[in-house]
């Protein structure tokens, strides 16, 4: 007996290889038809998180975004060409995506997504893909969607490192737990530069995480980080520890409305301590002069074992035993490539020593 459906037989002949799949189905894609996602940015991760989704029949895709095309966006950004420079993104996306999938609904929200804003752009979505690139928006999608008990799918670039993360309402944990502070000194996309690729193997994860929280199988990203290093080809996941001093999620919350939180200077970090290069990264010959004090936090340590006089702390307790770290004295902080490292490094000058750096490339470079 064949089992009813609202879909079209365009719509059954399109996505005809996911109903396929048993765990999909055509209950499943009936499911992604039904669902809404709002995405935040429409640029080197949000353009292949777009793509995918309205591949896939997300049938309700909210796009916010505030931005031209600009010639150095198309090394990365791959849903525009030459022709949309000095185009609005929003709506060259808009109509991109639309000959893509004429089956679904896009809606487009034009302007910047900030505090004022951010309550109402939310409204009526199911979930939403945080596609930034800077502090302020990650802090306030992460506060307004904790609030409003929306899933975040979280991703980042850095260069040639990529960073993923599920945070779900229901599970301890937030971007906030993660960075309780904003990292010091951290350059965007212009200044420090992205492996083009490497946002499409971001996008391309955040897309997954998203259909996986729609159609509820798999092991959703939640409660972990996954630290993606493309020069090593390697894949990282690490528990996400719940901070119990979180003022958005901890025990003793104390944020209630975007409101009230002020988000002016999140995009500039604490004071840098002079002695140390204002980047997150050193050089060895540097940390040999500076005599700091030297922390792997490898999850495991490969034959070569610790650097001589080094200590290990891993990335997955190194929040809980920032207390180990010294406040008055330098810590340089090595990993493999470089990758975990820098994380730690944020976590490091966030909520413990001021004067906190990392090897640059890491112990293979």
């Amino acid at each position: 007996m064949t089992q009813a459906t609202n879909l079209s037989k365009r719509e059954m002949a399109r996505y005809a290889r996911h109903i396929a799949i048993p765990q999909v189905g055509l209950t499943g894609q009936e499911r992604l038809t039904a669902a809404r996602v709002l995405v935040v940015g429409a640029g080197g991760l949000g353009g292949p998180v777009l793509s995918y989704l309205a591949a896939a029949g997300i049938g309700t895709l909210g796009i916010v975004e505030f931005d031209t095309v600009s010639g150095s966006n198309l090394q990365r950004q791959v849903l525009f060409d030459d022709v949309d420079i000095g185009r609005p993104k929003l709506w060259r996306a808009r109509a991109r995506l639309q000959a893509q999938n004429p089956h679904i609904r896009i809606v487009g929200h034009e302007g910047p997504l900030d505090p004022a804003n951010v309550e109402a752009q939310l409204t009526g979505y199911d979930i939403v893909v945080d596609g930034s690139d800077n502090f302020v928006t990650r802090y306030v999608l992460n506060d307004a969607c904790r609030l409003a008990g929306i899933p975040l799918v979280h991703g980042s670039l850095h260069r040639f490192d990529g960073q993923l993360a599920v945070f779900h309402p229901d599970r301890a944990g937030c971007y906030r737990c993660l960075f309780p502070q904003p990292p010091a000194g951290s350059p965007d996309c212009s200044e420090a530069g992205v492996f083009g690729a490497l946002a499409g193997t971001l996008g391309t994860l955040q897309a997954t995480e998203v259909l996986k929280l729609v159609l509820g199988i798999g092991a959703p990203l939640s409660g972990r980080v996954l630290l993606y290093d493309a020069l090593g080809q390697t894949m990282t996941t690490v528990i996400l520890t719940p901070d119990p001093q979180c003022p958005l999620c901890g025990p003793h919350a104390t944020i209630q409305r975007v409101a009230d939180v002020d988000y002016r200077g999140f995009g500039e970090g604490p004071d840098e301590d002079d002695t140390l290069p204002a980047a997150w990264e050193m050089t060895a010959c540097q940390a040999r002069l500076t005599g700091l004090v030297i922390v792997d936090v490898r999850e495991r340590l490969g034959t070569d074992g610790l650097l001589c006089g080094a200590s290990h702390i891993p990335f997955s307790q190194f929040r809980a035993r920032l207390a180990e770290l010294p406040a008055d004295q330098g810590v340089l902080l090595v990993c493999w490539s470089g990758s975990t490292s820098a994380q730690a490094v944020r976590l490091g000058r966030a909520g413990g020593p001021r004067r906190a750096c990392c090897l640059c490339g890491g112990l293979r470079g």
